[in-house]
């Protein structure tokens, strides 16, 4: 597993280097797994007005809709997640089987509570490379009030079924609760067998957010933050997504592998589309017409021309450039006021939303 790991890594990157250079069709794309989820978790975008949880259709992802793209496309990689558990959809074994004989890897994020020895088993044969798992916490104190119907134990408990079979990986939220936990951390990685970590921070999408769920005080944690970061590395595991204290630019590659959603629409990512219109950053309010992000969908056109339509090329030109800022800071106050300003051109929302990317994740 893990040297097929490593080339599927090796193969990615080589893609991503090219793509940000020339126009290559996604060898990559991330399926909306399902609407529905067990779980009823703080601060989660399911609970915004419009979210894709709350659309009207199939509550699942069909085949039928995999299989519109992936067969029209060279993907090696397809990804599932959402804010629904992608484990509650009941096609995904079929799912999986088909892209197994297509010899296509899967990821696949989860929360973990309904993972079982016999599902683990089926991911192992079935070419799941990763499977995530997504941590509010070091401790059932700290994750099951934030993850409301979530039993923490159990979840420690079914990650490492899970990494009897297949690679796995924590995705870990950092807010003002969790962030008291980070010392803590590396004790659970160990327990769980994970080979890597994906720090989150948390988007807040409505004033009425408990403050529990904020962002933390970074400063304030710099020394155990730096700490656990470094003793992370020294042990050998991936920190798959920088935890920067300064606001920086990072490269994004999110248009070259898009996002499908259940009823077929093409969007570039998960935060411009079906996560409401609104986002509260340090007293500031941020808008995002949702539409300008809609690019197509698979029902009505072909990938491939919703690829060649004129809104996809613009938006691929609009990251392009907004790439060559790779590595640039800036201070919080004037990131504030960044967001402040008002969006003009279709995808002017890229242009601010790339900041956060350098405080939490990539």
């Amino acid at each position: 597993m893990d040297l097929s790991y490593n080339l599927l890594r090796l193969s990615t990157r080589g893609y991503k280097f090219l793509a940000d250079r020339v126009d290559l069709l996604p060898r990559s794309v991330v399926f909306e797994a399902s609407k529905l989820c067990n779980l009823k978790c703080i601060g989660c975008p399911r609970n915004v007005e419009g979210n894709l949880s709350k659309q009207s259709g199939d509550k699942h992802l069909t085949l039928e809709t995999v299989r519109r793209v992936v067969d029209k496309l060279p993907v090696k990689l397809v990804g599932f997640g959402g804010d629904g558990e992608p484990l509650l959809n009941p096609n995904l074994i079929d799912i999986l089987e088909y892209l197994s004989k297509k010899k296509i890897h899967s990821s696949i994020i989860t929360n973990g509570t309904i993972m079982t020895n016999q599902l683990a088993e089926d991911f192992r044969k079935l070419r799941v490379y990763e499977l995530s798992f997504s941590y509010w916490g070091t401790s059932p104190e700290t994750h099951e009030p934030l993850r409301v119907g979530a039993d923490f134990d159990k979840l420690v408990r079914n990650h490492r079924i899970a990494s009897s079979k297949v690679r796995t990986a924590i995705w870990y939220l950092i807010t003002r609760r969790t962030i008291q936990d980070l010392t803590n951390l590396e004790d659970l990685i160990y327990k769980t067998n994970s080979s890597g970590i994906v720090f989150l921070k948390p988007v807040i999408k409505s004033l009425d957010t408990p403050t529990d769920f904020y962002p933390p005080d970074w400063e304030a944690y710099r020394i155990v933050l730096e700490s656990t970061l470094s003793n992370i590395r020294e042990k050998g595991l991936e920190i798959y997504n920088p935890l920067n204290l300064t606001p920086k630019v990072l490269r994004c590659y999110n248009p070259v592998h898009p996002v499908i959603t259940i009823k077929g629409d093409v969007v570039p990512c998960w935060m411009t589309w079906g996560q409401g219109e609104s986002e509260y950053y340090q007293g500031g309010h941020l808008r995002n017409n949702e539409n300008n992000y809609l690019l197509g969908n698979i029902y009505k056109n072909s990938f491939k021309e919703i690829w060649n339509s004129p809104g996809h090329r613009e938006l691929r030109q609009t990251v392009k450039y907004l790439n060559k800022e790779d590595g640039k800071s800036t201070p919080r106050d004037e990131l504030v006021k960044l967001r402040e300003t008002p969006l003009k051109e279709r995808f002017d929302y890229c242009k601010v939303y790339q900041w956060r990317w350098g405080e939490a994740y990539n």
